[in-house]
């Protein structure tokens, strides 16, 4: 469900994907405030044992792969993943390492992976975990479940009669980790099996209301874009006659540069 008021920001990606068990949306930067556009995929990975499964964590990295040129990743949902606290980034990795005799081996464009604890309550590790690892390893993605304020400890996500475990992720863009205000770890409830969870992030929507208030001059740097209408010519022309349009052409025509 997406609120009417982010209609206008939110695009679906009908062709982003074959496959029935991902959805990709894009959250444009400029509705939202953002640096860069996210692509934000709602993400179902079927059991490795399971007949359904289709290669879909590597078929999502190529998707992934082409998206994170446009901007940043996020992936939430069910990823029957169990990744203990096994980390998903390359972990010792510096610039020191990388230099051999004195000749860098490494492209300089390359960036070297941040150790980021993870807390986990589920110690297994099974094999789409190892999967789920090395794929955010390789695009630069990080889990935010246990590494955030709501989930520091790295709660259960789903329980079966056989226990509890940790399958549920958001998963976001290493560059997005400081626009992360909080991850949240829902309680179980009788609705389902698996708990809801919910990622709180920092934006700044440019709503109606707010375009119109954006016209004084403290908030004008907020507008991202201007939209032309047939009313748009005479509007200029009136602003450009105000007083205090004309002071700042005579203030700029005098001025020395």
């Amino acid at each position: 469900m997406i609120k009417k008021q982010f209609y206008k920001g939110i695009t679906y990606l009908k062709d982003a994907t074959s496959s029935q068990n991902r959805l990709w949306l894009k959250l444009d930067k400029y509705f939202f405030g953002l640096k860069q556009d996210i692509y934000l995929c709602a993400v179902y990975i079927p059991p490795f044992s399971s007949a359904h499964y289709d290669s879909d964590l590597e078929n999502l990295e190529n998707e992934i792969s082409s998206f994170s040129i446009e901007g940043q990743i996020i992936l939430i949902g069910d990823f029957n993943s169990r990744t203990a606290m096994k980390a998903d980034y390359i972990e010792n990795d510096s610039d020191e390492i990388n230099n051999f005799d004195g000749i860098d081996l490494l492209p300089d464009s390359y960036i070297t992976d941040i150790d980021i604890r993870r807390v986990n309550q589920d110690s297994t590790l099974n094999t789409l975990g190892n999967k789920l690892l090395e794929l955010c390893s390789s695009s630069r993605l990080r889990i935010l479940n246990g590494r955030f304020l709501g989930d520091s400890l790295g709660y259960f996500t789903y329980m079966c009669n056989t226990g509890f475990s940790t399958v549920d992720y958001a998963i976001a863009s290493e560059s997005l980790l400081p626009e992360v205000k909080y991850f949240k770890t829902n309680d179980f409830t009788y609705l389902s099996d698996h708990v809801q969870i919910n990622l709180y992030m920092n934006c700044s929507i440019i709503s109606d209301t707010c375009m119109k208030k954006c016209l004084d001059e403290k908030r004008w740097h907020l507008i991202k874009s201007y939209k032309w209408t047939e009313l748009s010519s005479s509007k200029l022309i009136d602003v450009l006659s105000t007083e205090n349009v004309k002071k700042g052409n005579f203030r700029f025509r005098d001025g020395t540069f």
